[in-house]
C-alpha cells in the first residue's frame, strides 16, 4: 500500500536523521575543547576516508544481503561506534574507531536507495528519495543543537552512550519491520 511504502520512506529518513550524530558530535564546539584542532581535522579526514572506500563495497553488500539485514547491520554498527568513541582515551584508538564507524556509514546511501527502489514504483521513487534526503538534511540541522544539549546535561561521552542506544533501537525497529 502506498502507506506502508512511505512509511518504508519515513523510516528511511529518520535513520538518516540518526547517521549524522556522530560527526556532530565531534563537531561540537563543546567536543572540540576536549580535543585539539589538528586532531579535529585528523577525525574528520580519517571518517570521510572510511566512509569513501566502502562506498562501493557496502552497495555490492546491499544488493547481496538486501535493504532489510543490510541496513540494520550498517545503523547497529555505526552504533557500536559510535558508542565506542565515547570510550576512547587515545589518538590511534580514536583514529581507528572512526575509520571504522566511517566504513560502517558508507552503507546507508546505497542500501536506503535501494530500499526505495524495491518499494517504490517509479513515478514516487524521486519524491520518496527527496523525503530520504531530508532526514540527512534535518540530522545536520536539529544535531548540534540535540547534541549540544547532550553534552552539556550529560557529558560528551554520555551523549555519545546515548546516541548510540538510540541508533541500536532504531537498528532492531527497522529489521523487524521491514520485509
Amino acid at each position: 500500500s502506498t502507506f506502508r511504502r512511505y512509511l518504508i520512506a519515513g523510516l528511511i529518513t529518520l535513520v538518516l536523521l540518526f547517521s549524522f550524530k556522530g560527526e556532530v558530535i565531534l563537531s561540537n564546539p563543546l567536543t572540540i575543547l576536549w580535543i585539539a584542532i589538528p586532531l579535529f581535522i585528523q577525525t574528520n579526514l580519517i571518517f570521510a576516508l572510511g566512509y569513501a572506500l566502502f562506498q562501493v563495497p557496502s552497495g555490492w553488500c546491499a544488493d547481496r544481503f538486501g535493504p532489510r539485514m543490510f541496513l540494520a547491520l550498517t545503523v547497529l554498527l555505526w552504533s557500536i561506534f559510535t558508542g565506542l568513541t565515547g570510550l576512547v582515551y587515545s589518538t590511534a584508538v580514536l583514529l581507528c574507531i572512526r575509520f571504522l564507524f566511517g566504513a560502517a556509514e558508507a552503507g546507508i546511501y546505497p542500501t536506503a536507495s535501494g530500499a526505495i527502489y524495491s518499494w517504490m514504483p517509479r513515478h514516487e521513487r524521486g519524491a520518496a528519495q527527496g523525503i530520504l534526503f531530508v532526514g540527512s538534511r534535518l540530522g545536520a540541522a536539529f544535531g548540534l543543537a540535540v547534541v549540544s544539549w547532550s553534552v552539556v546535561h550529560l557529558g560528551w561521552r554520555s551523549a555519545f552512550y546515548v546516541l548510540a542506544a538510540a541508533g541500536m533501537v532504531l537498528a532492531a525497529l527497522w529489521y523487524l519491520w521491514f520485509r
